[in-house]
């Protein structure tokens, strides 16, 4: 799996914040949604950032399947006309854009029933300090299920004290 994210990196230009946002919205998502092999598409919004001096008040991320599928999507008529239909948004855009492609790994968090499922795989030691305290269970050995994506994991199951 593969991210494409094009990355604003600057400011809004002061007093431009409203045009700029729903330039994006109603005339870039459609075209950006309309890129062949598509998989899904996020847009993400700056609410707050630890630097200051390096603001992404947009950054706009594709997955896509392949390599072969972003750069069949670059070369497509659609991201011409993406192309042409933002120059709009950077009249209203003091900055760069930065586009990156990233390989993408998904681990996706444990279900209450997956982590009652280590029992048997975990270390039995844990701390309880009272009846409504956690247990807390340590995988001491491998996890072989092709579901689960980590070798070791600590898991945690709420006033479980059967196990």
């Amino acid at each position: 799996m593969f991210i494409r994210c094009g990355f604003f990196k600057g400011t809004i230009t002061s007093g431009m914040e409203e045009d700029f946002h729903n330039h994006w919205r109603d005339n870039l998502v459609p075209l950006w949604s309309a890129f062949p092999h598509l998989l899904e598409l996020r847009v993400l919004r700056d609410i707050e950032s630890d630097c200051a001096e390096s603001r992404f008040p947009l950054v706009m991320a594709m997955r896509l399947e392949s390599r072969n599928h972003i750069e069949e999507a670059l070369a497509s008529p659609t991201r011409w006309e993406s192309k042409e239909t933002s120059k709009k948004l950077f009249e209203m855009f003091d900055g760069s854009v930065i586009h990156t492609v990233f390989r993408a790994d998904q681990f996706d968090p444990f279900t209450a029933d997956e982590i009652l499922g280590f029992a048997p795989l975990c270390n039995r030691s844990f701390m309880q300090t009272g009846e409504e305290s956690p247990l807390f269970l340590f995988v001491s050995q491998p996890i072989h299920e092709p579901t689960l994506h980590h070798q070791t994991r600590s898991c945690l199951a709420h006033g479980e004290q059967h196990l």
